[in-house]
């Protein structure tokens, strides 16, 4: 299991370095990341300055309500951009 979280903080990071390199002309403090604790899953919730959205898998079903809690709270409606990092049920069983 830690080789697997190993494998999955690596594809993480590349994803989120290469959102950020590509957005670099666009940084600003309004660069929102936040990690989300859904349980056995992961999931990372990332707002860029231009207001898009982009959620790094979503957690189990469990997880769900506070994904959605969490989305809620910040007046997000909509997700420009969905990762799934590998297709375990602990990554994409939240939506």
């Amino acid at each position: 299991m830690t080789n697997l979280k190993s494998k999955f903080f690596k594809i993480t990071t590349i994803i989120i370095f290469l959102i950020l390199f590509f957005s670099l002309p666009s940084f600003s403090k309004d660069l929102i990341i936040n990690y989300l604790d859904v349980g056995n899953g992961n999931c990372q919730f990332i707002q860029l300055p231009d207001k898009k959205n982009i959620l790094i898998d979503s957690g189990n079903v469990e997880a769900s309500s506070k994904v959605i809690k969490y989305l809620i709270e910040r007046h997000i409606k909509n997700i420009d951009l969905l990762i799934i990092s590998n297709p375990s049920i602990s990554h994409i069983r939240s939506f």
